[in-house]
């Protein structure tokens, strides 16, 4: 079955007036216009892999849903296998009268186990009562999985190697690649997954000047470009605040491809400095089990070849670098 990533909020981090509190099958305790729901400030999602039939996640009676390897939610442990489903939906509004859509989640086989929640679109403020407006029940088809590919290259992009440049579609493992500060490492593991819905990006050539990159370069809007005026390198879809840098919607769903090294490093993609893949949590639960296996026997435990900045750090700091060339000193990491 193909697997998918979901951002899951343990349950924890919500809280509600009504009496019978979450655990219902249906969200059927609310009453609509009075009942609040209360994210607490600090909340943070952890990425869950599902693996499952179709893109949707959704009340599932099939036992379609299912997580891919064991996890921790809510605070209590589920093996590989455990079904995962979306209980019920609530719609709930702030104050401004911006609504809102959480999908309350049941974890094994008990539908009203619910262990956590799923914010579909906007996120809503933290620390505010929203008004619950509407619940739904057995709802199917309709919500998609938050899922963003982790590190990855377009196929036909192009990856220096000590004799040239290679299309990443082209490497194999084995061979030999050019690092953006003159060394070289050795390919340990190309992995080919198929495109997100998320449109990947698209950097223009000689965005961040001349040569760089030296053509077109599609990559995942997590996958993380050195930007030397920041020190760090930055998210992809952080970088769409700037001129020559955009959404590429044309390419959404094309395959992508993944290459490990021994450790995590930077390369240079159509002579752009950007990251070899990165096993963090999101970027391992968007694999099969054999490949997140494999991985991990090659790259144990990685550290960082470079700073990370988040991505409304890194917007934050591009965009209020008043007058400043968001091209300047970019070259200082390439060879």
């Amino acid at each position: 079955m193909p697997t998918y990533n979901l951002n899951f909020f343990d349950l924890s981090y919500a809280s509600t007036d009504d009496p019978d509190g979450f655990s219902d099958n249906g969200g059927y305790q609310f009453n609509w216009g009075v009942s609040t729901i209360t994210i607490a400030p600090g909340a943070t999602e952890t990425p869950v892999s599902v693996q499952d039939v179709d893109t949707y996640f959704d009340d599932d009676q099939d036992a379609a849903q299912v997580l891919n390897g064991p996890a921790t939610l809510n605070g209590v442990s589920y093996p590989d296998g455990t079904w995962i489903q979306a209980e019920y939906i609530v719609t709930v509004q702030d104050s401004d009268g911006r609504n809102y859509t959480l999908q309350f989640v049941s974890v094994g086989t008990d539908a009203f186990n619910i262990q956590g929640f799923v914010v579909q679109g906007a996120v809503p403020p933290f620390g505010e009562p929203l008004t619950v407006v509407s619940t739904a029940d057995s709802v199917q088809g309709v919500h998609s999985y938050s899922t963003s590919s982790p590190a990855c290259f377009a196929p036909r992009s192009r990856i220096a190697t000590p004799t040239g440049h290679i299309r990443a579609k082209n490497l194999k493992r084995g061979d030999d690649i050019r690092l953006a500060d003159g060394r070289t490492a050795r390919v340990a593991l190309i992995l080919t997954s198929s495109g997100a819905e998320d449109a990947p990006i698209r950097i223009r050539k000689d965005a961040f000047g001349r040569g760089l990159p030296r053509r077109d370069l599609t990559l995942s809007p997590q996958h993380r470009v050195w930007m030397p005026q920041l020190g760090a390198l930055v998210p992809a879809r952080a970088l769409t605040c700037l001129p020559r840098v955009g959404l590429d919607r044309d390419a959404t769903g094309t395959d992508l491809i993944h290459i490990v090294l021994a450790h995590h490093e930077v390369l240079l993609a159509e002579g752009l400095p950007c990251e070899s893949y990165w096993p963090g949590d999101t970027a391992l639960g968007l694999l099969p089990r054999a490949s997140r296996r494999e991985v991990r026997k090659i790259m144990g435990r990685p550290t960082p070849a470079m700073p990370f900045m988040r991505v409304k750090e890194a917007i934050r700091r591009l965009t209020c670098a008043a007058g400043a060339d968001p091209r300047a000193d970019t070259t200082r990491h390439a060879a």
